[in-house]
């Protein structure tokens, strides 16, 4: 009986690594996107500059919130961490999203 157990607790974990894995890839594009984007912050002119600034902080803000909802996903037993992985969903949506707004609207101008 114990095998048995073992044996369906294992074949439940591999969505949830899966999920796990593919979440904390997007998350690292995203990342990747963010430091590229902080890079070139320094080419903004001043006023654009302290906007970008901030910008990056409520970035900044929505990476760890991702990362918090993906330990929330981590922790989850057995089926339960498909309750928080829509809440995981929607951080790293929101955070995709809010990434594309703010490069879009921050075109560098050279000062």
């Amino acid at each position: 009986m114990r095998n048995q157990r073992q044996k369906g607790e294992s074949m439940a974990a591999s969505p949830k690594l899966t999920y796990e894995n593919n979440c904390l890839a997007q998350l690292q594009a995203a990342v990747a996107r963010l430091d590229r984007w902080r890079e070139s912050v320094h080419h903004f002119t001043p006023g654009q500059r302290v906007d970008a600034e901030r910008a990056l902080d409520c970035l900044r803000g929505l990476c760890n919130r991702v990362l918090a909802r993906l330990e929330d996903v981590r922790r989850a037993d057995g089926d339960s961490w498909e309750m928080f992985k829509a809440r995981a969903d929607q951080a790293l949506r929101q955070l995709i999203e809010a990434l594309d707004r703010y490069q879009m609207a921050e075109a560098p101008q050279v000062a």
